[in-house]
């Protein structure tokens, strides 16, 4: 059974939405993908301008993205994450700060079924 986590991304301000999706389709994620093989498929749902509803009570997230990051299993999601405390995975960090608002930005683990 593989191992799924979302990725709820806000662009930096100041940060057009089409330069938001450029940096990270051309620049992010294939470095993202070089870094951490233990992604074995990454899906970008990018909200659609007036596609968000919630309700008053939960207001409007502001999200830019809703990445969903698949892995084998639990093992190579943690490997990922311990990745992050190399070099390489500073490189992956210092990209980060390039286009996304990251005191905004959050993931989930996920049970996923059909």
């Amino acid at each position: 059974m593989t191992f799924k986590i979302k990725a709820f991304l806000v662009r930096k301000p100041g940060m057009s939405k089409e330069a938001f999706r450029t940096h990270y389709e051309e620049r992010h994620l294939p470095l993202a993908l070089k870094t951490f093989p233990e992604i074995i498929r990454h899906q970008r749902n990018y909200v659609a301008e007036g596609g968000a509803h919630f309700t008053p009570a939960v207001g409007m997230p502001a999200w830019d993205a809703v990445s969903d990051i698949w892995f084998a299993d639990r093992s190579g999601f943690e490997a990922m994450v311990a990745r992050l405390s190399t070099p390489a995975g500073a490189d992956i960090q210092t990209d980060e700060l390039r286009f996304l608002d990251r005191e905004r930005c959050g993931m989930m683990v996920v049970d996923e079924t059909e």
